[in-house]
């Protein structure tokens, strides 16, 4: 690495992207409801959470088929555990979670709800499967084009590359970026919600994503004190930021309006949208920023043993 300080800004711009751009693969089996898509995340990665990635079982559920023995190894989950782990209204994850059940996507079982078409693999499961593990690829990609030291990084918080014996279903992949997810919204929950933070999200990436792109400028502005400066910023409109989230333009201003009042949005010249780098500088979000040398770390080496060859990016 080119810095001696943590290229957390580098790390959190791509993990947003990774996020932001398999949102709309995850939520395609749910007729491109996002929301809907990102409760169904929710209900799998708790009916799968006690499988480490590494275990037999972890490896079996990402494998199409063998419906009895799955439903044995998940572990049910309410709609008011999701609604309280997503900050989302009890009946908006209700009335969701109701029409996967009608569509045979999740099934009522003693105990909560197992979204049991997620790990039988249906076939537009086993597509948002392979489409999540394919973001994800070109996520790292992007990030081994700047030169990012993908060995180092593991390395430095304890981890490490493994190459894999064989190469893990594009499910199991996906199973470990749908946790990131979750977990890097949790972490942003300052907002308000997840689906606030979604919005605060994308309008972030849209701002430095061409910075980004350019190795002297992502490397300067990798770091907690450093950054991006506003006039680097691209400004979105709130109709491109509703069709990048996925959301309806109503739906999206008015998460706009609440995130321009509490000061996290800015409105540039022309109209356009920021993530202000004073608010980028917040304690709130550098707290989040600092653990996530140790959450990409964990990606990295979790990754690898799915089979993503990090010599070949």
């Amino acid at each position: 690495m080119t810095d001696p300080a943590p290229p957390v800004r580098m790390l959190a711009r791509s993990i947003a992207e990774m996020l932001q751009a398999s949102r709309v693969a995850r939520g395609r089996p749910h007729g491109g409801d996002n929301v809907a898509g990102l409760i169904f995340d929710t209900l799998l990665s708790a009916n799968l959470a006690h499988l480490p990635y590494g275990s037999p079982e972890a490896r079996r559920m990402a494998t199409p088929g063998g419906a009895e023995a799955k439903r044995e190894l998940m572990r049910p989950i309410s709609a008011h555990a999701v609604a309280q782990s997503l900050a989302l209204p009890y009946e908006t994850v209700r009335t969701r979670i109701r029409r996967m059940l009608d569509a045979g996507y999740c099934e009522q079982v003693d105990g909560g709800v197992i979204a049991i078409a997620g790990a039988l693999l249906d076939p537009p499961f086993q597509r948002m499967a392979e489409e999540t593990r394919d973001v994800a690829v070109q996520a790292l990609r992007d990030l081994a084009i700047l030169g990012f030291d993908f060995e180092g990084m593991a390395t430095a918080f304890g981890y490490r590359i493994e190459l894999a014996e064989q190469s893990a279903p594009a499910a199991l992949a996906a199973r470990i970026i749908i946790d990131l997810q979750i977990r890097y919204l949790e972490d942003v929950g300052i907002f308000g919600g997840v689906i606030r933070a979604s919005v605060w999200s994308a309008v972030m990436c849209a701002n430095v994503r061409r910075m980004s792109r350019i190795p002297e400028l992502a490397w300067r502005y990798s770091t907690q004190a450093c950054p991006p400066p506003d006039v680097l910023r691209d400004p979105i409109s709130v109709r491109a930021l509703a069709a990048e989230v996925g959301l309806p333009f109503e739906t999206t201003r008015r998460h706009v309006a609440a995130l321009v009042e509490k000061g996290w949005l800015v409105v540039a010249a022309g109209g356009g949208l920021i993530a202000p780098a004073e608010v980028m500088s917040e304690d709130a979000l550098g707290r989040g920023n600092n653990q996530l040398g140790l959450l990409y770390a964990k990606l990295i080496a979790d990754l690898s043993r799915a089979g993503i060859d990090f010599a070949a990016l």
